[in-house]
């Protein structure tokens, strides 16, 4: 079967936008039939050289196409490279080697360097060239390679980008590495000086690797941002057996059910003793425990080249049988967890419910009952809570019990006939009165026949009240129309009185008191 050799470079560019991504596969096609193109993984890698030898044995002899395109980490396939290519039918391949490699810039093949090689089927131009006489930006240059019978392949292009930036300003600002493909995982770290060369001096912590060749990978970037290409070492992790496990539990109503995750390094034999006399060989074994206590199950690792050993032990507790006590408060009742029960009064109590693997548990309640005191005292048109200390909250019955505005104290003075209820906060309990009743307000509206004068009524916010008799003692509250006292005036020895009524226009209620009785409610409208 016939082969050609393919050598295609790929790069992805270090700009900081594009620093995380990775070339993780490839495709090629022939001919343009994209239905039988052949698809590759590899490993993730910021530069890739295409180094294979791939089949044209179905071909025939003549000019064909060879189409290649990247696919990255977010899953994106670059934009087809296209190349030209020669099978030749005059002879056989199999005695063809290559002989010489010539490379020149552009179109400028008067420049053309050649380089004689060492006989071979396959040839990797591994070299430095020189690009100092180039100026900044994109260019091209074309490789071709010469065989034993004198024949030059077509020529190959690659397109290169020379940075605009002055090398003595380059410096080293961070690295970072990772170990065999898990990039993922990956370390960075700043460097405290930028310089154009540095010590990379880093502690690797190898006790979690095992034991073999493993790959070191790492990458700089400068102080313009860009990722250099990256750079890899081998090594060998040398024997060093670590114990590491963890356990998981499964409790049922007669016994406990133990499973290991064995987390070990350079474990070649594995021994476990899980503390009742009974030991296992496997990597992850399970154990039945059937007899409450605490057990100490230990894990013990041998590398076996070295005979070296470690060992890891963990307790766990076995549970016989589920039952608790809990200390709980609780506002005026409290419902037992089963639903079976409901506790209005301090005291022991037990209840008995399922768990989560379906057996009795027993719980033993030592329950306080809190509770809110919502007696109201009225007097007049008056209403006063009777609880002690606390918050308060007074409530329109009669309009869904929504909350009055600015009506917090212990005392409640209403501004119409209605029933009102109170919210009682104490120590974190709270609870709502009954309704009581409120109907010896009279409120005086614009136009009815006032026992009283209030003028201008509507009016821009000032008002005067003129009671008609001089009267020893006055009270006056405005209020919103919603109940809510905005401010306080106190009159002695007259009947005659200037008010200011603050805030925006709209309606509000002067309550008018001058002894006991029933209050007058005068509503007034601010322009």
């Amino acid at each position: 079967m016939k082969k050609a050799f393919i050598l295609i470079f790929c790069l992805i560019l270090s700009h900081p936008g594009f620093s995380q991504n990775r070339i993780t596969g490839y495709r090629y096609w022939y001919n343009g039939e994209f239905d039988a193109r052949v698809e590759a993984e590899i490993s993730p890698s910021g530069i890739y050289r295409m180094d294979e030898v791939i089949s044209t044995g179905n071909l025939p002899g003549g000019l064909h196409i060879l189409h290649v395109s990247f696919r990255d980490t977010a899953g994106r396939w670059s934009s087809p490279l296209t190349r030209f290519f020669l099978k030749s039918s005059l002879h056989s391949t199999s005695s063809r080697r290559i002989i010489a490699c010539q490379y020149w810039p552009g179109d400028a093949f008067d420049q053309a360097v050649t380089i004689q090689v060492a006989e071979s089927e396959h040839f990797i131009l591994d070299t430095s060239l020189d690009f100092s006489q180039f100026p900044a930006g994109l260019h091209t240059i074309r490789f071709r390679f010469l065989d034993n019978a004198g024949q030059w392949s077509s020529p190959v292009s690659r397109f290169f980008l020379k940075m605009n930036q002055d090398a003595e300003n380059t410096a080293i600002t961070a690295y970072r590495t990772w170990l065999d493909d898990d990039y993922e995982n990956r370390q960075e770290a700043e460097v405290e000086t930028p310089a154009r060369i540095i010590v990379m001096e880093k502690e690797l912590d190898m006790s979690r690797i095992w034991k073999g060749e493993h790959t070191l990978h790492y990458q700089f970037r400068d102080n313009q941002g860009r990722w250099s290409s990256v750079l890899s070492h081998v090594f060998e992790k040398s024997p060093l057996p670590l114990a590491d496990f963890e356990m998981n539990t499964t409790f049922y109503c007669d016994s406990t059910l133990l499973h290991l995750i064995n987390h070990s390094v350079d474990a070649d034999e594995t021994l476990w003793d899980f503390g009742d006399g009974e030991t296992s060989t496997d990597i992850e074994p399970s154990h039945k425990y059937l007899t409450p206590g605490t057990y100490t199950v230990s894990l013990t690792v041998t590398e076996a080249a070295g005979g070296t050993s470690d060992i890891m032990e963990k307790e766990i507790t076995v549970e016989g049988h589920t039952e608790n006590q809990i200390t709980i408060e609780a506002c005026m009742q409290y419902v037992s967890p089963s639903g079976r029960y409901i506790w209005s009064e301090s005291g022991i109590y037990n209840d008995t419910v399922p768990n989560v693997l379906g057996c009795d548990s027993v719980i033993t309640f030592d329950l306080t009952i809190k509770t809110v005191n919502t007696d109201v005292a009225a007097e007049g048109i008056t209403l006063t809570a009777q609880a002690s200390g606390g918050s308060f909250r007074w409530l329109d019955c009669q309009d869904g019990f929504s909350v009055i505005g600015g009506e917090t104290s212990s005392t409640f003075t209403p501004s119409e006939n209605g029933e009102y209820a109170v919210e009682v906060t104490q120590e974190g309990c709270t609870d709502t009165s009954a309704c009581y009743a409120v109907t010896g307000v009279y409120i005086l509206s614009p136009g009815d026949d006032p026992p009283v004068l209030v003028y201008p009524n509507p009016g821009s916010g000032f008002f005067t009240v003129n009671l008609g008799k001089t009267k020893e003692w006055i009270l006056v509250r405005i209020r919103t129309a919603e109940g809510k006292i905005l401010s306080v005036h106190e009159f002695r020895n007259t009947g005659r009185f200037d008010l200011m009524v603050p805030g925006a226009p709209g309606y509000y209620l002067l309550d008018i008191r001058t002894g006991p009785g029933k209050p007058l409610i005068v509503k007034v409208m601010k322009e």
